[in-house]
């Protein structure tokens, strides 16, 4: 076998060791992507089709269509079984120092099919650039939108499950979206769960095992006006080995939310 196609065995098999049962059995199955493909793709790939999804998308109500301002806050943050167990451990030095700021970035909802759904990389690449902007600063205050530019991503409508950003220092995180669960969309409430496995992999080191998390979020919210909605998101973090059927957090953020369409 030529020794890249080993590298890229070798690395499928590390990965799905830490992946539950079904979804590690698909990935080992999958075929071996090409040289030019590269790893992370035929990772991508792999995991694009693994059962038990749920809903290919969250649908929105039909009134979250367009361009809005977001204005978020983060308001607790706790690790249940203490600082020690939160891996890795800049998740919550990070949720720290975002307590009690506002961030402000634009976020957007597009059209697919019959319904509408997040433009999962124009939301998360803002999200987290504006994030880490913050972050960095030192300093608390309104970001205003356009201060900084999104990370580049790289996502499709077709397989919304998986989501790529290119993260500062060379880092790329994977997201990919294990179970999700939402609700009939209303125009006054409504609310969704995603689970999703996070891997953090080096640029420079394409073969090296990644840093791996689980993540629930989930978001409650209500319309105001036709110009405004207000919500609360909680972010679960879980061990990304455990075993048990409800396992427990080790960090909770709780963030209040505000978002005003932009109509010019």
């Amino acid at each position: 076998m030529h020794a890249s196609r080993r590298q890229q065995l070798a690395y499928l098999s590390r990965v799905a060791a830490v992946l539950p049962h079904t979804a590690a059995a698909a990935l080992l199955a999958a075929p071996l992507p090409s040289q030019a493909e590269g790893i992370s793709e035929g990772i991508r790939k792999a995991a694009s089709g693994l059962p038990g999804l749920g809903p290919p998308d969250v649908y929105y109500p039909a009134s979250w269509l367009g361009k809005w301002e977001r204005r978020e806050s983060v308001v607790s943050v706790t690790a249940p079984e203490g600082p020690s167990k939160v891996d890795p451990p800049h998740l919550l030095s990070d949720a720290e120092k975002l307590l009690n700021r506002t961030i402000v970035f634009p976020v957007r909802y597009i059209e697919r099919g019959s319904g509408v759904v997040m433009d999962r990389a124009f939301v998360w690449g803002n999200t987290e650039s504006a994030r880490r902007y913050c972050i960095e600063s030192g300093g608390g205050g309104v970001l205003p939108i356009g201060e900084v530019s999104g990370y580049p991503t790289r996502w499709s409508e077709s397989n919304p499950n998986i989501l790529t950003i290119d993260m500062p220092g060379g880092t790329i995180r994977e997201m990919k979206v294990t179970k999700r669960a939402f609700e009939q969309p209303s125009d006054d409430t409504f609310g969704f769960s995603e689970y999703m496995r996070i891997a953090d992999t080096s640029r420079a080191l394409t073969v090296e095992v990644p840093t791996l998390f689980a993540a629930r979020l989930q978001g409650r919210y209500r319309r105001v006006s036709s110009l405004r909605i207000e919500g609360l998101e909680l972010w679960q973090v879980f061990p990304p080995t455990s075993i048990a059927p409800d396992p427990q957090p080790v960090l909770v953020i709780k963030r209040q939310v505000a978002m005003q369409r932009i109509t010019t």
